[in-house]
């Protein structure tokens, strides 16, 4: 779970731990704006995820009016640009309108809880297409407004590093439009803005790490999921093979795998807080069939998250292009001072690993380009109004009932982590301490909320294998993490908990407590299906 990540990094941010606070993996923009509400708002730990879903929906606000302002300016554009014909935004304003909202509105409202920056990213890219398009209207502009460009460009670094990437593709772009006008100073002012902003956390960050580096995020990724090398393949094939191939720390125990971790004050899971302070023995390195396998990987992922949910808009566009070909491929070409870097963008994720919610932003933006670029000739201004209809009302259909299924859910997973949370106080265990788990600890919310760090784990993958040992053996990994010191071990589990497990309230699961050096004889634990004890 990312967002437990973002909340141990707000909370250090917050007492002023700058040594743990500096990351070179997740981001801080999303973190200082949770250390900023947590700091004007005291919360309880339970309250906290109620704050960062508040924040979100102000995020998602804040975004929608980004995206707003953005497609407004698009559609004047296009419009400036349909000399002898129409343009949609001119034709059906309404429709253009509404169209725009339903491209992005549907699915970042899937992500409004999701404790990630990807809402800040999405509105930090509309601000910036916005400004851009402003910008190259074809008018004078003062130096102000391209500095105010590349502050927007350079708080985009802070919420995710590929905005750096994104940054840099805008300013070339730019300076290769103002250049033909011999008006480089505006480019230049809005480059030298984004690096005076972005230069004191490169420069912390450095020196933290201990290297020049922007961000070890794009490095690691690579390193983990594009290459795949030999060295990274212990976990496949499992249904629970870790979503990170990264490291987490000394092999304590080969079969079952328990691994003892590396601590952070502070920090419930360190090696996936910043695994560029642990993972120095994963490298990026180009291999062409591992790196074709991801590509095509990838493919498929972006087919799915874009198509199989807009077809209807895919074959819409299909329709308007028909009318005029030509112009419609001109017009795009008119706009690749934008286009091209979202596709670069774009390309960079299918290099490594994509997800919907990385495209937020540039998806909505590519097929208002798309869309944008599409002239209609003067008798067949009537028929675009039902093409888009139709588009509209078959999108609907298609992901609305989803959507508000997702919303209207009861299930309140929060429950069983809080209750593991505060049974943990009830056992001695208090806020800094060390605990163990049976199971994979990077998504153990239950650990953040009661202020304790992991530091040993037995993988989820691995658990069957941990039922089925012997009493002797699972007495060896029990007394193996209490030596890493745990002062508890937590188990997930379905079961009923075997003695000397103790039961922990709401179904969230066993607790062991080591007694010293004298680890009670476990009893037999009866065999189930795999599914049973993955979280």
């Amino acid at each position: 779970m990312d967002g437990i990540a973002y909340l141990d990094m707000a909370k250090v941010y917050l007492a002023h731990d700058w040594h743990s606070a500096i990351n070179g993996y997740w981001s801080p923009l999303y973190s200082w704006l949770l250390a900023l509400l947590m700091g004007v708002i005291t919360a309880k730990p339970e309250s906290e995820l109620l704050l960062a879903r508040a924040l979100n929906f102000a995020i998602f606000l804040v975004a929608i009016l980004a995206f707003g302002l953005c497609w407004k300016t698009l559609g004047e554009r296009n419009r400036a640009l349909s000399a002898t014909m129409s343009s949609i935004a001119e034709i059906y304003p309404a429709g253009w309108t509404i169209f725009g909202y339903a491209l992005f509105v549907m699915p970042a409202a899937w992500y409004i809880g999701a404790l990630v920056p990807d809402m800040a990213v999405a509105a930090i890219v509309f601000a910036s297409i916005a400004l851009l398009l402003r910008l190259e209207d074809g008018k004078e502009h003062p130096v102000s407004a391209y500095v105010a460009f590349g502050a927007v460009l350079g708080i985009g670094y802070y919420a995710k590093v590929i905005l750096f990437y994104f940054a840099v593709f805008l300013l070339v772009t730019m300076g290769l439009r103002q250049m033909r006008g011999g008006k480089l100073l505006r480019p230049v002012a809005a480059g030298a803005t984004f690096l005076i902003i972005i230069s004191p956390f490169v420069f912390f960050l450095s020196t933290t790490l201990g290297h020049f580096t922007i961000g070890e995020s794009g490095k690691l990724n690579y390193a983990w999921l594009a290459d795949i090398p030999k060295t990274k393949n212990w976990l496949t094939g499992s249904p629970d093979a870790a979503a990170l191939p990264f490291y987490p720390g000394p092999l304590l125990h080969d079969n079952p795998m328990v691994f003892k971790l590396p601590v952070l004050s502070g920090i419930t899971y360190a090696p996936r807080y910043d695994p560029s302070r642990y993972d120095f023995q994963n490298h990026p390195r180009f291999e062409p069939g591992p790196q074709l396998r991801r590509i095509i990987s990838n493919a498929r992922a972006f087919n799915e998250v874009v198509f199989s949910s807009e077809e209807a808009l895919l074959l819409s566009l299909i329709i308007l292009v028909l009318y005029s070909p030509r112009e419609f491929f001109r017009r795009l070409a008119k706009d690749w001072f934008w286009i091209l870097p979202i596709i670069a963008i774009v390309m960079m994720y299918v290099l490594v690993y994509l997800s919907w919610r990385y495209m937020l932003a540039f998806i909505p933006l590519l097929w208002g380009a798309a869309l944008g670029s599409v002239t209609v000739p003067e008798r067949l201004r009537t028929t675009v109004r039902p093409v888009m209809l139709a588009a509209l009302i078959v999108f609907g259909l298609h992901t609305v009932p989803g959507l508000l299924h997702y919303l209207a859910r009861k299930e309140n997973g929060l429950r069983p982590e809080m209750g593991i949370a505060e049974s943990l106080r009830s056992y001695g265990i208090r806020p800094g301490d060390l605990v163990a788990t049976v199971g994979d600890g990077k998504d153990a919310l239950w650990a953040h909320l009661a202020g304790v760090s992991v530091v040993a784990e037995l993988w989820s993958a691995d658990v069957p294998a941990f039922v089925g040992s012997s009493s002797e053996e699972r007495e060896a990994i029990l007394q193996m993490m209490s030596d890493a010191g745990a002062k508890a071990v937590i188990w997930r589990s379905a079961l009923s908990c075997p003695g000397p497990w103790l039961s922990l309230p709401r179904q969230g699961g066993c607790i062991f407590l080591p007694s010293g050096d004298n680890i009670r004889s476990t009893q037999a634990i009866p065999q189930v299906s795999h599914d049973q004890h993955s979280r």
